[in-house]
C-alpha cells in the first residue's frame, strides 16, 4: 500500500507499507460520514460526489499526458471552473 499527501500540487508526505490487512475482520468497523456511530455531531458542510481513482497519482513532473495521472489533472478533472 502507499499513500502519497499532495497539497496545491506538491507531494507534502509519502508512506509505503509492505504488509497487507487480508484478514475480513478488518473491514468490520463501519466508517461513518455526516454523523458519529451514535447519530450524533452531524456534519455542516458539503460532501462532494466520491472520485475512485484505478490508477495512482503522480507530481505532475512525473505523471504521463497518455493517461492524466498528474496531480494536475485530477484537479483540471474535478474543478473544471477554475481553468
Amino acid at each position: 500500500t502507499q499513500v502519497d499527501l499532495f497539497i496545491d500540487g506538491e507531494l507534502v508526505a509519502h508512506r509505503r507499507e509492505e504488509a497487507f490487512i487480508s484478514q475480513p475482520d478488518a473491514f468490520l468497523a463501519p466508517t461513518y460520514i455526516g454523523q458519529d456511530d451514535a447519530g450524533n455531531n452531524p456534519f455542516r458542510g458539503r460532501l462532494g460526489v466520491p472520485v475512485v481513482l484505478n490508477e495512482r497519482l503522480m507530481a505532475d513532473m512525473f505523471a504521463s499526458d497518455e493517461i492524466g495521472n498528474g496531480v494536475g489533472s485530477l484537479h483540471a478533472q474535478l474543478c473544471p471552473l477554475d481553468n
